[in-house]
């Protein structure tokens, strides 16, 4: 099986400026935890909702300091983004695919196309849990 057969296709996306209050809105509304950051079309980076909560060190658990809750969250994106997302093409093997996030430990590989860069989807574990359960 080939990745474009697991992969969520047109996946949410944010740009880079968009402010990390949006990013948040946009990943619970859609009930996601990656959201693959765009400029136009191609990748620019990829942000979790780890590094979300990564954000709680920096002013979101004090709230006795609501000024610094509100800077933090209109921040654009980009301030908290990985700028160099591990990556896979739509024509890899699954296999190949599943092998990255468990070596790497993460949740999800942008899809792009070759060369361009160009954003075609997104493979996350629970696409992953999705095939393997058909095999159960």
């Amino acid at each position: 099986m080939l990745v474009d057969q697991a992969m969520t296709a047109q996946p949410i996306v944010a740009f880079a400026t968009t402010t990390i209050r949006e990013v948040l809105r946009l990943m619970l509304d859609g009930h996601v935890r990656h959201l693959p950051i765009v400029e136009g079309k191609v990748l620019v980076g990829i942000v979790s909702i780890h590094d979300l909560r990564a954000l709680i060190p920096r002013g979101l658990a004090d709230v006795s300091h609501p000024e610094g809750v509100q800077r933090v969250l209109e921040e654009p994106v980009s301030k908290i983004m990985n700028a160099n997302p591990i990556t896979v093409q739509a024509k890899v093997e699954l296999k190949k695919a599943v092998d990255l996030l468990l070596d790497h430990k993460i949740g999800a590989l942008p899809v792009v196309e070759p060369v361009s860069m160009k954003l075609i989807g997104i493979l996350s574990y629970v696409d992953a849990l999705r095939v393997a359960r058909a095999f159960l």
